[in-house]
């Protein structure tokens, strides 16, 4: 085989692998992934977010844009496994709470 040749099956192969890989991060995440629209909380750092939307609709991976209680950034949910959906309420008396503190340092 030449050189020209192994390139290219190195190639179709690099191609089949990120098919395959995509493949397994679609089965890990399609039942941790989180929401749009829910709310969550990590378990160990008890920070509640709302889920917004996925940066990539091509990525498994859960990037996305969300609301924390104190401000809105795009993060990504390391371990999905390490977050629990939880109610509407719960985020909105975190938000809240955090409205009205921030209020009263401000003096409004």
């Amino acid at each position: 085989m030449t050189v020209e040749e192994l390139d290219t099956n190195i190639k179709k192969k690099q191609a089949e692998i990120r098919e395959l890989v995509a493949a397994r991060n679609a089965a890990k995440y399609e039942n941790l992934k989180p929401k749009v629209g829910k709310y969550y909380q990590n378990k160990f750092t008890k920070d509640k977010y709302m889920f917004i939307d996925f940066i990539s609709k091509d990525t498994f991976r859960p990037f996305g844009y969300i609301v924390t209680y104190k401000e809105m950034h795009i993060a990504c949910m390391d371990d999905p496994a390490d977050w629990v959906e939880i109610p509407k309420q719960e985020f909105e008396i975190a938000f809240n709470s955090e409205v009205d503190r921030l209020r009263k340092e401000m003096k409004l």
